[in-house]
Formats: structure tokens, sequence, C-alpha cells
């Protein structure tokens, strides 16, 4: 009985594992990749400068994305509290009770009685 709880965990934890090292393996081929690109007389040729262009417009990109994550979060707390509470800058919602797993806002601090109000900027 004990086994048929513990396999499931391990093998998660496992899949977990081999996931992370797969992706630190790849990331360090990535980087070898790009440090051996090929130079001639110390410029980079037509083909390396445009591997290291798409390389710096992927992470360009990507730290885009990271830094919009918390403007979209918001912006959906805001879109879903306008449709349950209705729209306006009279419109404060406020969670006396303490927050818990099922609750759809996302914060840090559950131990905190919320109010939530948007300003439209726009």
């Amino acid at each position: 009985m004990l086994q048929r709880r513990i396999l499931p965990v391990v093998v998660r934890v496992g899949a977990i594992y081999l996931g992370t090292t797969s992706s630190a393996i790849a990331q360090e081929v990535r980087f070898k990749a790009l440090a051996e690109l090929p130079f001639a007389e110390n410029r980079p040729t037509a083909e390396t400068a445009k591997t290291l262009r798409e390389e710096l417009l992927f992470q360009r990109a990507t730290q885009t994305y990271l830094w919009a994550m918390p403007l979209v979060n918001m912006m959906g707390m805001k879109v879903g509290s306008e449709e349950k509470f209705g729209a306006g800058y009279n419109v404060l919602p406020i969670w006396k009770k303490r927050l818990d797993a099922k609750t759809l806002v996302t914060t840090p601090n559950s131990d905190v009685i919320y109010a939530m109000g948007y300003v439209d900027l726009g």
C-alpha cells in the first residue's frame, strides 16, 4: 500500500530532476556554441554577426516577457474584478476573510485584508 503512494512521488521527482538536468546541459551547449562562433581578424563574420543579433533579440524578447508578467497578472485581476463586481473607480472589492488556495487573487501575504481598486489611466 505504501509503495503505491511513494512510487508516483519518486517518478515525479525523477522527472523534475531529469528535466532540470537536461535544461542545464542544453544551456551549456548553447553558450559554448555562441562562444565558439568564428571571427576573422578579430571581427565577427557575417554569419556570426547574424547569429549574435538573433541571440540578442531572443534575450530581449525573453526579458520583455518576464517584465510584462506582473502587468498581465494585474490586468487579469482587473478584468475579473470588473466582471464579478462591476467596473468604475467607485467599486472597491474587499476580502475580509483570510485568503486561501481557492482565492483567485495572487498575493504574497494571505493574512492581510485586501481591497482592490483600479484607476483607469487610458
